[in-house]
């Protein structure tokens, strides 16, 4: 693709839901780093400043990895401009966790007709936000897949990550759900809540960059560039 063909409506969708997935990928990551980290022998398990700093350190690493490597691997070159549209688009992004609580609080209301559970609303949210998140996943391995096939192939590096990074994702989400049966309690799902939180605020860094760079250069400018 050039530099003067039209960077589509599908095309702006499929870079900030790889923003999405490859940050959540990389994320997922950071927290089996970061569970490992924890596991070492002599390790402190319990809260600590040397635990603290890890974590925080790799959770910051998976989530400006994702955001970069997402934006590089769909051919964009990183400017003053794009992270400026970035860091709006971080707080674009965050803003969607603290909606997201207060909608699975309300939901908690129309899940009383079914359980007292006081957990039920913020599953209940958990589990439609996972539908839609399997939904996007699914349509970007749908691409990936395609654009492999020997005939295509214009961007094989982002197709291996898109994979790679929903295995990651997966793996991660399939421990969460094993703990939540095995041992039952809410924190046990902490983990897959912050891989997607995360992978959220990547698509909100990307869907800013995305926009500065259309409104700076216009749409047909603003496609990847070198392909």
């Amino acid at each position: 693709m050039s530099s003067e063909t039209t960077f589509t409506k599908r095309d702006h969708a499929l870079l900030i839901g790889d923003g999405w997935l490859l940050t959540a990928g990389t994320m997922s990551v950071a927290m089996a780093l970061m569970f490992g980290f924890m596991a070492i022998p002599g390790v402190e398990k319990g809260p600590s400043l040397v635990s603290a700093l890890v974590s925080n350190a790799l959770l910051l690493a998976g989530g400006v990895g994702g955001v970069v490597l997402t934006w590089l691997l769909n051919g964009r070159r990183i400017t003053v401009l794009t992270a400026l549209g970035g860091f709006a688009g971080a707080g674009a992004g965050g803003v969607l966790v603290p909606i997201a609580a207060g909608l699975s609080f309300l939901l908690g209301f129309p899940m009383k007709l079914f359980t007292d559970w006081e957990f039920a609303g913020p599953v209940a949210m958990l589990a439609l936000l996972s539908l839609g998140l399997i939904a996007l996943t699914a349509w970007l391995l749908v691409d990936a897949i395609r654009d492999l096939a020997p005939s295509r192939r214009t961007h094989a590096r982002l197709d291996v990550a898109r994979i790679a990074a929903a295995v990651a994702f997966a793996s991660v989400a399939a421990v969460c759900a094993y703990l939540i049966f095995a041992q039952p309690g809410p924190e046990q799902g902490e983990a897959v809540i912050w891989v997607m939180a995360g992978g959220a605020v990547g698509a909100g860094v990307i869907a800013g960059a995305d926009l500065v760079t259309v409104i700076a250069k216009g749409p047909k400018r603003a496609a990847p560039e070198g392909e």
